[in-house]
């Protein structure tokens, strides 16, 4: 069996006619029958009869045919994927990325690694801004992709999305603090204490304040700074404490410089996602992308 009986096949059903079949697959009108009844015997079955009304599949006619259009199609797809696989090998290309400060701090610099590592010839760029403005970049095709939170919206009309992990967020204090240690502290507890935030339009403060149900030390004064780098900083020495993405801190975590704290009945994350238009929802690029950040790429 091969592509080329296949193809004959197919054509002479979809021809309805030897003639046409022969025309259209530029060779004699007896090599198609001789090649039709060569693939039934190696088939062992009948697949198609002849009568006044034209061609007529048989039964195994009419799986054999269901079955090798799927082949065919399959075949030519993997075509097109390895055209685009050569073309990306061949040619140096720019990869643009916009993502949120959030997560710039804690995502891509070992996204930003492993894509260096597997696609060598590709150039990187990195934007950071707000939720908004990156969502603008990415319609306008100043940018590739985005890596946005799942609390942001996106117009599903434009764009799709696909979520990579869950990234857990906890509460953080100096390892001298009295939080320290404890098994878990209360909203009531956190009152008490120096909160270090972002502003009140930050998408993640939202975010938190809705889960917490708009707890007293975020709605009070706390000690606002405009980075996570700033906040992470901030706790480190002592300022106060905060409530930010685990992986920002994790070596800290292990170091020893910072404490995670449990907070009394909660348990806080968000997704990650992967955001791009809808247009190139069948990228290769974008699958491999894809597979490459849910199998090691960010976690």
């Amino acid at each position: 069996m091969n592509l080329d009986k296949l193809k004959l096949f197919v054509t002479l059903v979809d021809c309805q006619n030897f003639t046409k079949a022969a025309q259209e697959l530029y060779v004699s009108q007896p090599n198609v029958t001789k090649q039709l009844r060569r693939l039934e015997e190696e088939l062992d079955c009948q697949l198609i009869v002849r009568d006044k009304k034209g061609l007529r599949l048989t039964p195994c006619g009419q799986v054999f045919y269901e079955a090798a259009q799927k082949i065919l199609a399959s075949y030519q797809q993997a075509l097109t994927q390895i055209k685009e696989v050569q073309t990306q090998d061949s040619q140096r290309q720019d990869l643009l990325i916009g993502a949120t400060s959030c997560i710039s701090s804690s995502f891509l610099p070992s996204l930003l690694a492993k894509i260096k590592r597997d696609y060598p010839h590709h150039k990187l760029s990195l934007k950071i801004g707000g939720s908004k403005r990156v969502l603008e970049q990415l319609d306008e095709g100043s940018i590739s992709f985005a890596l946005l939170s799942d609390y942001i919206p996106i117009d599903t009309s434009r764009f799709a999305c696909v979520e990579i992990e869950r990234d857990p967020l906890i509460l953080i204090c100096h390892p001298d603090h009295t939080f320290a240690g404890r098994e878990s502290v209360s909203l009531e507890d956190i009152n008490q204490e120096t909160y270090i935030s972002k502003t009140e339009t930050s998408s993640l403060v939202r975010y938190l304040q809705q889960k917490l149900d708009h707890p007293h030390f975020m709605t009070q004064a706390p000690m606002i700074v405009d980075s996570q780098h700033s906040i992470k900083e901030s706790v480190i020495h002592g300022l106060g404490v905060a409530i930010v993405s685990k992986r920002l801190v994790a070596k800290e975590l292990e170091r020893g410089s910072l404490c995670q704290v449990p907070i009394h009945g909660q348990s806080i994350d968000r997704g990650i996602r992967l955001v791009y238009k809808r247009q190139d929802q069948d990228s290769l690029w974008l699958r491999q992308l894809i597979h490459l950040m849910r199998d090691g790429g960010v976690r």
